[in-house]
C-alpha cells in the first residue's frame, strides 16, 4: 500500500487491540448499529476518546473495502454510516515553538556542518517535513511568479499525498 510504516503500525495495533477482541469472528450482519455505538463508547469511557475515532474510522475503512472487493458475499452497509465519529471534541493538535525553544534550535544548527544547517533552517522558516525538505529538487523551486518564490512538494512526498506548494519567507530565500 501507500501508506508509511508508522501508519500501517498504527493500523495493525488498532486492528489487534480494539477492533479484533470486540468484534471477532462475528458475521458481519450480525452486528448492529448499537453494537458499535457501545464498542466506541466503551473506549471514550476508558479515556481514549481519539482512540475510539481512530478505531471507527479503521474499522470503517476495512468494512468499506471488504464490501466494495467481496460483493458476492453481500456484506451489510456499514451500520452506522452517516453518524460521524464517536467523540467530538477532538481538536487538532497545535504545535508551538517558545522563544526558547527556537534559540536553542537555532543554536544547534550552528554546530552542524553547513548543508545540514540550511536543511534544518528551511524546514524550520518554511514549516516542511524532514523527507519534504531533504528530497527537494531544483525544478520544485520556482523563483519567479505572480505569487512570489515558492517550494512545490510532490503528492507522493506529502504526508497527505496532496501536492504541496509552499510559500518561501525571504530568510529561506537567502539560503
Amino acid at each position: 500500500t501507500g501508506a508509511r510504516e508508522a501508519t500501517r503500525h498504527q493500523f495493525s495495533r488498532i486492528v489487534k487491540v480494539e477492533i479484533l477482541p470486540a468484534l471477532g469472528d462475528r458475521a458481519l450482519s450480525t452486528i448492529a448499529p448499537a453494537d458499535l455505538a457501545d464498542w466506541a463508547q466503551g473506549i471514550i469511557d476508558r479515556g481514549a476518546p481519539v482512540t475510539a475515532n481512530q478505531s471507527f474510522k479503521i474499522l470503517r475503512l476495512i468494512w468499506n473495502w471488504g464490501r466494495k472487493r467481496l460483493v458476492r458475499d453481500r456484506i451489510p452497509p456499514f451500520p452506522l454510516a452517516g453518524f460521524g465519529r464517536p467523540y467530538d471534541g477532538e481538536r487538532p493538535r497545535k504545535r508551538h515553538l517558545s522563544p526558547e525553544l527556537m534559540k536553542k534550535f537555532v543554536e544547534a544548527i550552528d554546530e552542524e556542518p553547513r548543508m545540514t544547517a540550511v536543511w534544518w533552517l528551511l524546514m524550520l522558516l518554511n514549516l516542511t517535513r524532514k523527507t519534504e525538505t531533504c528530497l527537494l529538487e531544483k525544478s520544485e523551486i520556482v523563483w519567479k511568479s505572480q505569487r512570489g518564490a515558492y517550494l512545490i512538494v510532490p503528492a507522493e512526498r506529502s504526508k497527505n499525498h496532496q501536492p504541496l506548494f509552499q510559500p518561501l519567507t525571504d530568510y529561506s530565500k537567502e539560503l
